[in-house]
């Protein structure tokens, strides 16, 4: 009976802290806010006293300030310094992802992106709740977008590097972990595909655009997307000798585009592709079916294939061949 009332008792107790917390949690909330007259401040939440001389950690706040005036002046080594200070010793505090975040933003200035990288990807991992979640997200686009584009990252302050497709990639891949939900994360992953393509990846950008169109078939991008792995297919290609399999990927992403898209924009440009690949795949039957007319004598295997190649692109030169020997050949004596 005791250890009822116990059990009894703890349950209630566990029950009242967690109401409370529900009703208090609003009142938690804080916000770090900057101006340049005040310096940092908390707003909000049980840190706010209204005085920042008596805000705790005092000392957190003191070495915000002084960075944010470095760093307000050019002096990125010193602010960086004081900002680091900050995510060693307060890295709990409200303070910490903040203090990455201008971090972040100062390696982005100084060209230096690696830096800035690692500073935005740990809040991401350690500080989901970052009220400037968002503008985070955005930043690290952009970065990787400015080394698709062909910017040097820079080894040190004033020293550049090397142009990097491959970093570009990798922080696109950054933004889908962090920010899966949204908007920049289809835009990440066709880029990363259009990347991939330039470097004559096809298989690479064909995973791109394969996770685009599960992920999000929704956006705007998934025509595109369509359209893309029809085109990556293609550059898979190696002729009418080889085996069609990517061949007739292609055909049948590009006529998924058609089907699903018809109004859109790159109808023509599907279409073109797709005559292209049905011509492809009529030469290589025409192929086949020449080696068993001449090199077999096997005319009935002939005829299907001759056939085939009709079916394939009926207005092809392909086509043409194959009904010109459809007349001369001769019945397959068995």
């Amino acid at each position: 009976m005791r250890l009822t009332n116990l059990r009894s008792s703890s349950l209630f107790i566990w029950t009242l802290l967690l109401l409370l917390g529900t009703a208090v949690l609003p009142a938690l909330k804080a916000d770090l806010v900057w101006d340049a007259e005040q310096g940092w401040r908390i707003e909000g939440g049980i840190l706010d006293s209204g005085d920042p001389e008596t805000q705790r950690p005092q000392t957190a706040l003191e070495l915000m300030n002084q960075a944010r005036e470095f760093q307000e002046d050019g002096k990125d080594r010193a602010a960086l310094r004081r900002y680091r200070r900050v995510t060693r010793r307060y890295d709990q505090s409200i303070y910490a992802p903040e203090a990455r975040f201008q971090r972040g933003l100062i390696f982005k200035e100084r060209q230096q992106w690696r830096r800035a990288m690692t500073e935005f990807n740990t809040i991401a991992q350690e500080h989901p709740e970052f009220d400037k979640f968002d503008e985070l997200i955005e930043t690290q686009f952009a970065i990787a977008e400015k080394l698709q584009e062909g910017a040097r990252t820079r080894l040190v302050s004033r020293v550049p590097g090397f142009r990097s497709k491959s970093a570009a990639i990798e922080y696109f891949e950054d933004v889908i972990r962090n920010g899966p939900f949204t908007e920049k994360a289809p835009l990440a992953l066709m880029n990363i595909a259009e990347i991939e393509l330039s470097r004559n990846n096809p298989e690479e950008a064909i995973d791109a655009f394969d996770r685009l169109i599960n992920d999000y078939p929704r956006s705007a991008l998934a025509p595109e997307s369509y359209l893309g792995l029809a085109e990556a297919f293609s550059q898979m290609v190696s002729g009418p000798e080889y085996d069609q399999g990517s061949t007739r990927q292609a055909i049948a992403f590009y006529e998924d585009f058609l089907i699903l898209f018809p109004d859109h924009e790159n109808v023509e440009r599907a279409e073109t592709g797709l005559r292209e690949m049905r011509e492809v795949l009529a030469q290589s039957r025409l192929v086949i079916a020449e080696f068993y007319h001449f090199r077999r004598s096997n005319y009935t295997a002939a005829r299907i294939l001759y056939n085939d190649t009709i079916t394939a692109s009926p207005d092809s030169e392909a086509a043409q061949t194959a009904r010109q020997r459809l007349d001369e050949l001769p019945e397959d004596p068995s």
